[in-house]
């Protein structure tokens, strides 16, 4: 919550209201933003870096949540053998070309 408020200090305008305590994480949070805010290159590669890492996470939690839950059990094992979403899926990742549509 800290290092949120030390970004809204700085970006507001130093607004007396939004004052923090400034800690080694703060500084280090403030000066990683700077750096991202200044280098698009940078910005880039850590926004597709941290969509991929959540990108992950959401499957590895919804494969836990299949294991302890009917429901999503019975769910993906219908989307698994469905064939039309194993195509697609084989296209999404370029194993398989798309026909084009006539």
């Amino acid at each position: 919550m800290n290092c949120f408020l030390a970004l809204c200090y700085e970006t507001m305008g130093k607004i007396k209201s939004l004052e923090y305590t400034e800690t080694a994480q703060t500084k280090s949070y403030l000066k990683t933003f700077y750096i991202h805010l200044n280098n698009d290159s940078l910005r880039i590669k850590f926004m597709k870096s941290t969509s991929k890492k959540l990108f992950i996470k959401e499957r590895i939690d919804f494969i836990i949540h299949s294991f302890f839950d009917k429901e999503y059990r019975k769910w993906m094992f219908k989307r698994a053998t469905d064939k039309n979403w194993q195509n697609e899926k084989l296209m999404q990742l370029g194993i398989k070309k798309r026909t084009p549509n006539l």
